[in-house]
């Protein structure tokens, strides 16, 4: 129902009115819709009262009871859209109402409308594991994180075919498992990029041109690493990288030992942990901004993002690692 102007400002209206003022005029005079005018002149010309009876309101479409079995639609299945609830409701319940009726109830509710929260796929022996190395990040302090080199693989589609889902859920569900959609590692189309960060920045941006091999993998750490934490203005620091069975590799290690990098223990299947997942959501954000791009464009773009994100950024996405556990 519509708002109820102030009386005051109707009885202004009732004298344009009575005064041979256009209704439009009247409307860009008042700073109020034409109909609303037009709403006044109504009653006017019927001899009714400009003003609405105190109290008096359009009664609702929808009682408790109902509005308790519209709750059990959302509840039954929250990837359900605006329009398929409406539907199953309306026809389970034989009554018409609108969409926005529905949408509005459902806000109501309290219910959070977004697109559902990202969780690596987990098998039940990792989620242990996952819960026992994460207790012991828990108050890590500033100045350890300072100190740590995130790392990760990451694609780049060259095109975006999934559309766009949205879920519904109530304020602290967010990471239910019914509000989430479960990520798998790599596929296919795509730019494969291996990068680092810490507090201090971003480090060196490394195209993976071929399949990812542990012989590969250690010529890409022996040749971007280091020189990676000088950018960063690290002489000492710990390095991050997850549980790929080439990172964990006799040769990996090895080179580690030679080089004398300590290795942070890092819990399995815990991409959502890192917070270079931040960064990388955020340079495919700025990608799809862009549009489609050939193999080229795309190459260059995500390296001209990559060297142009600002150092508070990255701090930013760092420091935030205490709230991912």
């Amino acid at each position: 129902m519509s708002k109820q102007l102030p009386y005051e400002l109707l009885v202004l209206i009732k004298d344009d009115l009575s005064k041979g003022i256009s209704q439009r005029i009247i409307a860009i005079k008042r700073n109020v819709s034409k109909t609303a005018v037009s709403n006044v002149k109504f009653k006017i010309d019927n001899n009714l009262p400009i003003t609405r009876k105190y109290g008096s309101v359009r009664p609702q479409k929808l009682n408790d009871d109902l509005k308790s079995e519209l709750f059990k639609v959302y509840d039954q299945n929250h990837r359900l859209s605006l329009l398929d609830i409406t539907k199953i409701f309306c026809n389970k319940f034989n009554i018409e109402i609108s969409r926005f009726t529905i949408a509005r109830i459902l806000k109501d509710f309290g219910l959070i409308t977004k697109k559902p929260a990202k969780k690596p796929l987990l098998r039940p022996q990792n989620i242990v594991k996952r819960f026992n190395s994460s207790k012991k990040f828990l108050g890590i302090s500033n100045e350890t994180l300072d100190t740590i080199i995130f790392s990760d693989e990451c694609k780049f589609n060259l095109f975006t075919s999934d559309g766009i889902q949205y879920v519904r859920y109530l304020p602290g569900e967010r990471y239910k498992p019914e509000n989430t959609v479960a990520t798998v590692k790599h596929g296919g189309g795509c730019l494969m990029f291996w990068g680092c960060i810490s507090s201090q920045g971003v480090g060196r941006l490394v195209e993976v041109e071929s399949t990812m091999t542990a012989a590969s993998y250690k010529q890409i750490l022996s040749q971007n690493l280091l020189a990676s934490a000088r950018k960063m203005g690290l002489d000492e620091f710990i390095f991050m990288q997850d549980n790929d069975p080439k990172h964990t590799a006799r040769l990996v290690n090895d080179w580690f030992d030679e080089n004398d990098i300590d290795v942070l223990e890092w819990p399995p299947q815990s991409p959502d942990l890192n917070p270079i997942e931040a960064v990388l959501a955020y340079i495919k954000f700025k990608l799809a901004k862009i549009g489609k791009l050939s193999k080229i464009e795309l190459r260059e773009k995500i390296q001209d993002i990559w060297y142009s994100l600002p150092q508070t950024l990255i701090a930013k996405y760092v420091k935030s690692f205490n709230k991912r556990i």
